[in-house]
């Protein structure tokens, strides 16, 4: 353990130093709750109306990224001081048949986590399938990648049927990036135009999420790191991992190895409060999509 290590150590010892922002209770926000923001964003822009809809599926999409990938906003977003953020030619979407069904696969590749930018040795590679049950439509990242991306000319197809059509006739059966080099999410301007080759930099996602979350009605002041609290606590419930639920989450969360024994995966793993997992449509049915993960 370095000096520094040892000096924030003895500052969280005496209290000095807290993890945790100065507020009563910690959010959870798992993917059930994503589905509720995405699900009223979208009826809320339907009845309501929305000065562009690509802004809005522009949210949802990174809502459900966020969630499905337990990442931080930096490892998908821009620095303010850099381009450095996740690209579509770090998504490799695959057709493949999985216990008799036709899907699509993602493999994710997140290149610039917290701490290690660029460096390769520390890259996390996630896989995500599609959602095949209709009521998680509006939060599968799978296929609200591939709308986002017809709509904003990312892919050389015009529908989602000519996608599928194309990637069934290929070798490879994968999709095939019309601008590879293009940020997944970009910037957007207050009059809501798009700015496709501009990567959004990372004070957007908690405006998005705010704005979801009290078009859902939910009254607490979240932050996006309550996202990254509620996959770690899904992880942590599912019972297809085994016996190794914690240390998958700390790896899933990109935790260091300290972080479980020190504590801060508990910070994530572990919240009181209401309980999101008792819900019909809770962790089970959100990971029968979310995983498998390799790292």
């Amino acid at each position: 353990m370095t000096h520094l290590d040892s000096m924030i150590q003895l500052l969280l010892d005496e209290g000095t130093l807290v993890l945790e922002s100065d507020r009563e209770e910690p959010l959870c926000i798992t993917n059930h709750d994503i589905l509720r923001m995405n699900t009223a964003t979208l009826e809320d822009s339907l009845s309501a109306g929305t000065l562009n809809w690509d802004t809005t599926i522009h949210g949802v999409l990174y809502l459900s990224i966020q969630s499905a990938l337990s990442a931080r906003c930096g490892d998908i977003l821009a620095d303010l001081d850099d381009e450095k953020c996740l690209r579509c030619e770090e998504v490799r979407i695959v057709l493949k048949i999985v216990e008799g069904r036709e899907g699509l696969w993602a493999t994710f590749k997140l290149k610039h986590c917290k701490g290690a930018k660029g460096v390769r040795e520390t890259q996390r590679t996630i896989e995500l399938g599609q959602v095949h049950d209709n009521k998680f439509n509006a939060c599968c990242p799978i296929s609200l990648l591939i709308i986002w991306s017809l709509r904003i000319g990312a892919v050389k197809e015009t529908s989602w049927e000519e996608l599928i059509s194309n990637m069934r006739k290929r070798p490879a059966h994968v999709l095939v990036w019309g601008r590879p080099d293009m940020p997944v999410f970009c910037s957007i301007t207050p009059d809501t135009t798009l700015k496709l080759s501009t990567p959004a930099s990372t004070d957007v996602g908690k405006p998005i999420l705010r704005t979801a979350a009290q078009t859902t009605g939910l009254l607490a002041i979240p932050h996006t790191y309550d996202i990254r609290r509620g996959s770690g606590r899904e992880l942590v419930h599912l019972p297809s991992l085994g016996d190794d639920n914690c240390d998958v989450a700390r790896k899933v969360l990109g935790h260091t190895r300290n972080s479980l024994p020190n504590g801060v995966t508990d910070l994530y793993i572990v919240v009181s409060g209401i309980d999101n997992l008792e819900h019909p449509t809770g962790a089970e049915a959100s990971f029968a999509w979310r995983y498998p993960c390799t790292h």
